[in-house]
C-alpha cells in the first residue's frame, strides 16, 4: 500500500486514482505456468500462476522474489512452491499477504494478524461508510487511515457471535478444542495471539520433523484450492455444523494411502468450492451448484506407485440436500467399474471416507476415479477426496 506524500495527512492515496482490484485470471490465464509476476494485484485468489496467495495485497515483488527463492532451494517448479511457507516467510520480513490497516509491519502481532487473517478470521468484522469522493460504493483499499473494514482492533472486546465464527475458523486451522482460549472474557487480540501460538506449537514446523523421542510428525501437504472452481459463497466460519469443524482432514499426510484431493483434480464444467458442511479433505470440497446436470465431472488420478490390488474410498461431507445416485467411475487394469452411492449416508470410515470396493492397478497414472452428475437431478453432488489403499494378497484373495 502507498503511504501518504510528505504534509499530507488526508489519509487518502497521494496518486488522486485510487487503485481499482483486477481479478487476477483477467491478466493471465489460468493455463499459464511457472510464472512470476512482481507486482499486486487482487482477488479472491491471488498469486503467482498456480500458487495461490490468499486473499489479498501482496507486497510488491517480495512474493514473487521469495517464490523463486523456495523453487530453487526445493527444486521445485514454483507453482508447486510450499504456499504456507510462503506466505509465512513473506509475513516474517514484514510483507503483508492481506492489508490490515491498523497492524502494520513491525507491529508486535504483524505475524500472528496476517495470518488470521489469510484463514478468513478478519472477514466481515466492519464496513466502512461511504466517503465523498470515494468511486463507488463497494470499493476497498483507498485509504491510507485506519478504516473499520481493513481494521483489526485488537484491542476490542471479542463478542460472542465473533468469537464462535472464530472457534470453527481455527477448528478448520487444525487447532485442538483444548488450545482454544478458555476464558469468556477477551479481546481479539488475545484470541488471535493464543490460537497462533497453538498453531505454530502444533505446526513444529512440519516436514517430518521429530517432535519426540519416538515420535515423528507426518509431512504437511498444504492444502489448496482447485484454480478453476467458482469461489466460496459462504463467510468464512460459517458452517451448519460447527462441532464437526475439528475432523475436517487439513494435513492431507496424515491419511494412509494415495489422497488426490479435489484440488488437484480436472473438473469438467462448473464446480464451486465450499467449506458449509465440515467434515471433509484440505481446504474445501467441491458441489455441482445442483445446475448443469450430466454436463459435469471430476477426474482424479493417481500415481500409483506399485502395481498391486486397492481399495478406493471417496470422502463426501453428507445432509438431505445431497445426491442419493451420484455416479462414480473407477478405471482400473481390468477395466471400468461404475458404481452410484448416497450421498445423504454418513460414510462409514471417519464420517468421512466411503469404500467403493478394491480393484487391480497397474504402476503410473493410467487409472483414475471420476465423480459424474450425470441422473442427479435436484440434489447437489459433492466431490472431495479420493484415496487408494493398498491391499495384500492374502487378503485380495
Amino acid at each position: 500500500m502507498s503511504e501518504p506524500a510528505p504534509g499530507r495527512h488526508t489519509g487518502e492515496f497521494y496518486n488522486p486514482v485510487p487503485p481499482y482490484q483486477i481479478p487476477y485470471g483477467v491478466i493471465v490465464p489460468m493455463e499459464m505456468q511457472n510464472l512470476l509476476v512482481p507486482t499486486a494485484v487482487s482477488s479472491s485468489h491471488v498469486g503467482f500462476c498456480a500458487i495461490r496467495l490468499e486473499p489479498v495485497w501482496t507486497s510488491l515483488g517480495q512474493a514473487a522474489g521469495h517464490a523463486a527463492s523456495l523453487a530453487v532451494k526445493n527444486h521445485r517448479a514454483v507453482q508447486n512452491v510450499d504456499v504456507d511457507l510462503l506466505q509465512r516467510r513473506l509475513h516474517d520480513v514484514g510483507a503483508a499477504t492481506i492489508y490490515i490497516s491498523d497492524v502494520r509491519p513491525g507491529h508486535p502481532d504483524f505475524q500472528a494478524v496476517q495470518w488470521w487473517g489469510i484463514r478468513g478470521g478478519l472477514h466481515g468484522l466492519a464496513k466502512s461508510p461511504e466517503k465523498p469522493g470515494q468511486r463507488g460504493a463497494t470499493l476497498h483499499g483507498q485509504y491510507c487511515m485506519a478504516t473499520p473494514d481493513h481494521a483489526a482492533e485488537l484491542h476490542r472486546p471479542l463478542d460472542a457471535s465473533t468469537r464462535q465464527r472464530w472457534k470453527v475458523i481455527a477448528r478448520q486451522s487444525g487447532i485442538l478444542d483444548e488450545h482454544l482460549p478458555k476464558y469468556e472474557q477477551l479481546t481479539r487480540g488475545e484470541f488471535i495471539r493464543a490460537v497462533y501460538s497453538a498453531a505454530n506449537t502444533a505446526d513444529n514446523r512440519r516436514s517430518g520433523q521429530q517432535v519426540g523421542p519416538n515420535t515423528t510428525r507426518p509431512a504437511f501437504i498444504v492444502p489448496r484450492l482447485n484454480p478453476r472452481a467458482l469461489d466460496n459463497s459462504h463467510a468464512p466460519g460459517e458452517v451448519d455444523n460447527e462441532l464437526l469443524a475439528s475432523k475436517v482432514v487439513m494435513n492431507i499426510a496424515t491419511l494412509s494411502g494415495i489422497v488426490v484431493d479435489d484440488s488437484e483434480a480436472v473438473l469438467e464444467g462448473d464446480w464451486q468450492y465450499s467449506t458449509h458442511t465440515p467434515p471433509f479433505v484440505g481446504r474445501s470440497y467441491l458441489h455441482d451448484m445442483n445446475a448443469g446436470k450430466g454436463e459435469k465431472s471430476i477426474t482424479y488420478t493417481p500415481t500409483i506407485p506399485e502395481a498391486g490390488v486397492y481399495e478406493v474410498r471417496v470422502s463426501h461431507c453428507c445432509n438431505i440436500r445431497r445426491s442419493t445416485n451420484t455416479l462414480i467411475t473407477i478405471r482400473h487394469a481390468d477395466g471400468d467399474t461404475s458404481v452410484r452411492i448416497n450421498q445423504q449416508e454418513t460414510p462409514e470410515y471417519g464420517g468421512l471416507f466411503k469404500s467403493l470396493g478394491t480393484f487391480r492397478f497397474e504402476s503410473g497414472r493410467s487409472g483414475w476415479v471420476r465423480v459424474s452428475t450425470e441422473g442427479t437431478d435436484g440434489k447437489y453432488v459433492i466431490a472431495d477426496a479420493v484415496q487408494w489403499l493398498p491391499v495384500s494378497q492374502e487378503n485380495s484373495k
